[in-house]
């Protein structure tokens, strides 16, 4: 495997208009972001306060347990408007041009990244962005209260 490519791809990748499931298989997969979802990165406390208060609204969710970080996936392009400047470290939002490892959509255990709210069947389970957004910043006042100096998030 070259080195440039830490992962192996989909040879037969669907396209940006074709619905988009986790792989099948054992291996782990690099797919870009901002194609079929977008991402949104949290640190695991603050993942854990943010899926307490999305509940059932939750769609799938990734986790790196190397990372210690959560991933949930919403429409792309949806979080292009989010600021969490003050919060860097904690949130990191991942569009065009950034890549993000998906494991096979049965793996729910593992060392490196899996799926700790699985998807549904055969859809993507995409998080709402409006509800996603209202969790995030929820879930960051909570654990860690406002910045001083700073515009509120919103």
């Amino acid at each position: 495997m070259p080195i440039d490519q830490p992962f192996p791809r989909r040879v037969n990748a669907p396209g940006p208009d074709s619905p988009w499931l986790p792989p099948a298989g054992a291996g782990t997969e690099l797919v870009p972001a901002g194609v079929w979802w977008d991402a949104v990165r949290v640190r695991l406390g603050i993942g854990e306060r943010l899926l307490a208060r999305l509940g059932p609204a939750a769609g799938a969710v990734l986790k790196d347990p190397c990372d210690h970080r959560l991933y949930l996936l919403t429409d792309p392009g949806s979080t292009a408007d989010w600021a969490f400047t003050s919060y860097a470290a904690e949130v990191q939002l991942l569009s065009t041009a950034t890549w993000v490892a998906i494991p096979p959509r049965d793996r729910i255990r593992a060392r490196g990244p899996y799926w700790l709210v699985p998807p549904d069947g055969d859809e993507c389970c995409l998080t709402e962005t409006g509800r996603l957004h209202a969790a995030v910043v929820g879930a960051l006042a909570e654990v860690l209260g406002p910045r001083t100096g700073e515009p509120p998030v919103v």
